[in-house]
């Protein structure tokens, strides 16, 4: 009853706590179904390992926001592409989502006429932003495969989770320093995704190679 009156506290801090009442108690036979039912948690998709050879073969995307604060510039929303073989990162900032598309072919133009490459693979979530008549249209034009998560699983499109994640972390530390007004956040995002693109990437174990 103790357990269940202090919100279901695991025992081994119950036993810290009142280490009398668990005395000679076998820890390993405590079960809580409540508990087991209430706190469990989706298994973690374990990295195998994989990355792309060279620069362009696959780009990661996602799209963030909205922001509860729209930006000095009007923006709610930005996407990332990301590659898969240098992490190199280009950001691009929203209105709304029906702008997905319009950024992809400006950052494939980009990528095919300054780097003189193609991007075989894009990976991305089941957004509609990406699932959508338009968009699966353009990427057939150019032969480009379309890489989709399961429904539901985030997890599963980790790289552009985690780089989110990274340039919004990266973002707020700027903007509490420099104590500016939340509307700036969009260039406070830019300025990040500035600075991690020549920071040394850890997954290459070495300084930022000079790909792009």
């Amino acid at each position: 009853m103790l357990h269940c009156r202090l919100g279901h506290m695991p025992f081994e801090s119950l036993n810290k706590l009142y280490p009398a009442v668990f005395e000679g108690v076998d820890s390993n036979k405590l079960v809580c179904d409540a508990c087991v039912l209430g706190k469990h948690t989706r298994s973690t998709y374990l990295s195998i390992g994989l990355r792309s050879c060279e620069p362009s073969m696959m780009i990661h995307s996602d799209v963030w926001g909205p922001c509860s604060v729209t930006s000095l510039s009007g923006f709610k929303w930005f996407v990332t592409f990301i590659d898969c073989h240098t992490r190199m990162t280009w950001i691009y900032m929203l209105r709304g989502k029906h702008e997905v598309l319009r950024c992809f072919q400006d950052f494939h133009n980009l990528v095919v006429n300054q780097f003189n490459t193609k991007i075989r693979i894009i990976r991305t979530d089941n957004g509609k932003e990406y699932m959508n008549n338009d968009f699966v249209a353009y990427l057939l034009s150019h032969g480009i495969t379309h890489q989709t998560t399961c429904p539901n699983t985030p997890s599963q499109n980790g790289v552009a989770e985690r780089k989110n994640r990274h340039l919004l972390e990266v973002a707020r530390s700027l903007m509490f320093q420099m104590n500016v007004p939340k509307y700036l956040w969009s260039e406070a995002v830019l300025t990040a995704a500035y600075l991690i693109n020549r920071m040394p990437p850890r997954i290459l174990g070495i300084l930022q190679l000079n790909y792009y």
